[in-house]
C-alpha cells in the first residue's frame, strides 16, 4: 500500500461518539515491549488516564507482548487524535520512569466500530481469551497485563 493510500484511509476514519470500538494498536517490527512489566503497567495507567481525561471509557484492555487490544466506548474527540495521545503518554510515562527504551509504534492502528450488544460481548470475549489463545496465560484472570472493571469487582 502506498503512502498516498495510508493517508487516505486514514482520513475516511469516522469516529461516533457514544459508539464501541475495537482498537489494535501494534509494536513496530513486532518487538515485544509489553512483557516488561513496567512498559505493560505505563500502558494500562496511560488507559486509565485518557479515561480519566473523559475521552473513553475502556471496557477492557489487553497487553499481548507485541500489541494491544483495547475496547472502548468513544465518549468525545475522534479516535485518530485519542490513539495519539494514547501512544504519547505511555512514552511519556515510561520516559519519567527512566525507563531505558520507550515504545516504537507501527504507524497507524486497527480499529473497527461494534453496533450490537452480542458482537460487544463476542469482541470482549476474544480480547480477554488472547493471552490464553497464545499460551501464555490459562486464563485472563491469570494474566497480570490485562485489565476491565469487572475485575477491579470481584
Amino acid at each position: 500500500m502506498t503512502r498516498y493510500q495510508s493517508k487516505q484511509l486514514r482520513q475516511a476514519r469516522i469516529s461516533t461518539v457514544g459508539a464501541y470500538y475495537h482498537l489494535r494498536l501494534c509494536c513496530q517490527n513486532r518487538t515485544p515491549y509489553f512483557e516488561s512489566p513496567l512498559h505493560a503497567e505505563c500502558a494500562i495507567k496511560s488507559a486509565h488516564w485518557i479515561d480519566e481525561k473523559n475521552l473513553t471509557q475502556t471496557q477492557c484492555i489487553v497487553l499481548m507482548p507485541d500489541h494491544i487490544h483495547w475496547l472502548v466506548t468513544l465518549k468525545s474527540d475522534n479516535l485518530s487524535n485519542i490513539v495519539t495521545q494514547y501512544k504519547r503518554s505511555i512514552n511519556w510515562k515510561l520516559a519519567y520512569e527512566r525507563a531505558s527504551t520507550g515504545v516504537k509504534w507501527q504507524d497507524g492502528f486497527y480499529h473497527s466500530q461494534i453496533r450490537t450488544e452480542w458482537q460487544l460481548n463476542n469482541v470482549r470475549q476474544y480480547i480477554l481469551g488472547n493471552p490464553a489463545r497464545a499460551g501464555i496465560a490459562k486464563d485472563f484472570r491469570d494474566y497480570p497485563h490485562c485489565w476491565a472493571p469487572m475485575l477491579d469487582e470481584s
